[in-house]
């Protein structure tokens, strides 16, 4: 008989992806059927970065009207109020 050897068992490739999606926080992910669905896989990927760009490009558009136009709009009440 052989012998078995000492230390951790070795990570198979399937251990090393399911790290990597807990590391996304993708963990609970069914990767497996994704990748065979290739199709569903791509759109899923695609929505998740539109959706982050989106709320990127929004997250600009708050702080440039936080930024800019609120001490616009204060000015404007502050001159109102004098007249």
């Amino acid at each position: 008989m052989g012998k078995r050897p000492l230390g951790r068992p070795k990570y198979r490739w399937e251990d090393n992806i399911k790290m990597d999606l807990e590391e996304v926080r993708c963990g609970g992910m069914e990767w497996i059927e994704l990748a065979q669905v290739r199709d569903r896989c791509v759109l899923n990927i695609l929505n998740t970065v539109y959706t982050l760009r989106f709320f990127s490009i929004l997250n600009a558009v708050c702080f440039m009207i936080l930024t800019y136009l609120v001490p616009v709009l204060f000015t404007f009440y502050i001159f109102i109020q004098q007249i």
